[in-house]
């Protein structure tokens, strides 16, 4: 760059060569890298990074992400301001992740006036929040067909942020045919609180059952822990104590009865029911329906009336859920 000097009394001026270099404002960071270490999921993290102005002139900023989808986690405030002369300014940068693994993210923090931005690196791993399980399988051991069990776990949130839960078990049939019932199936454990849950079961069918309860967590992943269910469904066995109730020649409008004996030989409890054979206008039945145990020996009745002068044979079925045994109910009829 050019000057003239004029000097008194001089009829020409003097050129000047003025030479120099521009520089912008001298700013630096506190720190050129960041480093977050392990932080949880989901969880809200923030920093304070400070801007040094040793220069001497105020320091325009402004704070440039790189697009990625983890910088898109940042957020910084203020993200552009003013540092003034011998100056420190707080930026205050906020981080929520939602994708575990790890990370490096460069940000530039660009000065006004100046062609080269100072270079913020942060980085850091993100890591599922911590939970503990009392228990690692589920033993029911023997059951009967039909009956309710009922086993009980809990989940124990031991990280700072909350957990997003979800509990299911494949394989299990839904609406009428579902035979497992986790309660509750999914909801939301407070950092440092538990969860109980229970887990019903009510077989429909005489197998052997090894299922997985997998517990899921919102974005970490699905089956980060799977509780093993060992079963055995089995239908007890009962026997009729007679095979055959002859009610023999019965008088008209009269009741007759007869005791049945069922024997639950086994140490599970048992189900029953008793089928009529077709119902007339001239004959009617009167049955029970109920449940008995191994340790109780129900007595169950027969009662039959004779309602026509007609010799009939009457046959009904006692039976056991899945088996076929069967009881044979005779009766004779007459009038005068």
């Amino acid at each position: 760059m050019s000057a003239y000097l004029h000097v008194s009394g001089r009829t020409s001026r003097l050129p000047v060569t003025l030479r120099g270099t521009g520089v912008s404002a001298r700013v630096h960071l506190t720190y050129n890298v960041l480093q977050c270490g392990e932080v949880f999921v989901t969880s809200s993290n923030n920093y304070e990074i400070e801007l040094c102005n040793t220069g001497d002139i105020p320091a325009v900023y402004d704070v440039f992400t790189s697009g990625s989808s983890v910088s898109s986690r940042f957020s910084f405030e203020p993200a552009h301001g003013v540092v003034d002369i011998a100056s420190k300014h707080i930026l205050m940068a906020s981080f929520q992740p939602d994708v575990l693994g790890d990370f490096s993210e460069e940000f530039d923090v660009l000065l006004q006036g100046s062609v080269k931005p100072l270079k913020l690196t942060i980085k850091g791993t993100v890591v599922c929040p911590t939970y503990t399980l009392d228990r690692k399988d589920i033993t029911l051991g023997r059951v009967s067909v039909g009956f309710l069990s009922t086993s009980h776990l809990s989940v124990a949130n031991t990280s700072d942020v909350p957990i997003k839960f979800n509990f299911r078990i494949p394989g299990d049939g839904s609406l009428i045919h579902k035979e497992f019932d986790v309660v509750p199936a999914s909801g939301t454990i407070s950092p440092g609180a538990k969860q109980r849950v229970q887990v019903d079961f009510i077989p429909s069918a005489p197998r052997t059952y090894n299922m997985g309860l997998h517990f899921d967590i919102d974005h970490v992943g699905p089956s980060v822990s799977v509780i093993s269910i060992v079963a055995e469904a089995i239908v007890p066995k009962v026997s009729l104590s007679v095979d055959e109730l002859v009610y023999g020649e019965c008088f008209l409008r009269y009741s007759y009865q007869k005791i049945l004996e069922l024997v639950n030989h086994s140490d599970l409890p048992a189900k029953y029911e008793l089928i009529s054979q077709v119902i007339s206008a001239a004959y009617y039945d009167l049955f029970a329906r109920t449940m008995f145990h191994a340790v109780l020996q129900r007595m169950m009745s027969i009662i039959r009336k004779a309602q026509s002068p007609h010799i009939r044979r009457r046959c009904c079925q006692c039976r056991s859920p899945r088996t076929d045994s069967a009881i044979c109910v005779c009766q004779c009829s007459y009038g005068w």
